[in-house]
């Protein structure tokens, strides 16, 4: 059975482990259970991994990402990535000083990655094509004053993570759309999971995911880690031995 399964995928772990069946529809299924027993990360997979599953996701794993109120981890594959599981994880750390973005970095120090990890922390700057044409210098001073503290706000992020995940450098990228840059970022780097914040807004930021997010979300290759960090109140002392998962 798929509970059986389940159980002897999971030996390793370090802990209870709990196999549940529910019924009804799946999504909503996956998000009451998760809330009420108050798991910090729900992992799932995404279907489809041609140019159209990537955009359509698959309607369970898309309502997931979207309502949880926890961190959810899409987990999609292909071939040569199956092919690659036992050479070391890189990640790219979406990043830009926003409280999302650094509880997303911090949640990252939660967990014990294998010490062959490598992490990148991404920054986003606008390219000059993102600016009405005239006053290119104004323009030009205005991208390099940005790409400079950008710059300071990844290089303060690896002092702090440094302590925890040994790999890890900056990388400044340009671009006129900011979930394109990452993605392409990511791709360009060979990363197997994307992190980033949900950068979801205002009074509806629990109900819809920000465009960033849902735009990395539907058309990564790799896997996604959409991290509700700030939206918890973890204590900075706990670690991912006291974590709750729900597959």
């Amino acid at each position: 059975s798929h509970h059986h399964e389940l159980t002897e995928l999971f030996r390793w772990a370090k802990g209870s482990v709990e196999t549940i069946q529910g019924d009804g529809n799946a999504a909503h299924c996956i998000l009451q259970h998760a809330e009420r027993l108050d798991v910090d990360l729900i992992v799932v997979g995404a279907r489809g991994h041609s140019a159209i599953g990537r955009i359509l996701l698959g309607s369970v794993s898309d309502t997931v990402a979207t309502h949880a109120k926890c961190s959810v981890l899409v987990v999609r594959t292909d071939d040569e990535q199956v092919s690659q599981l036992d050479q070391p994880l890189k990640i790219t750390l979406a990043y830009d000083g926003s409280a999302s973005s650094t509880e997303a970095a911090a949640e990252l120090k939660h967990f014990r990655w294998p010490e062959d990890t490598s992490v990148t922390a991404l920054a986003v700057v606008p390219s000059s094509s993102f600016f009405a044409p005239g006053h290119s210098v104004v323009i030009q001073n205005q991208i390099e004053n940005e790409a400079d503290r950008a710059r300071q706000r990844v290089d303060a992020l690896i002092g702090s993570l440094s302590a925890t995940i040994a790999n890890i450098d900056a990388q400044l990228a340009h671009g006129d759309h900011v979930g394109d840059a990452i993605i392409q970022s990511a791709d360009e780097s060979g990363s197997q999971l994307i992190v980033l914040g949900d950068t979801g807004h205002g009074l509806l930021s629990e109900l819809i995911l920000g465009s960033t997010t849902k735009y990395v979300l539907r058309h990564a290759s790799c896997s996604v880690w959409i991290s509700r960090h700030h939206r918890q109140s973890i204590p900075a002392t706990q670690t991912s031995q006291s974590a709750k998962f729900a597959f």
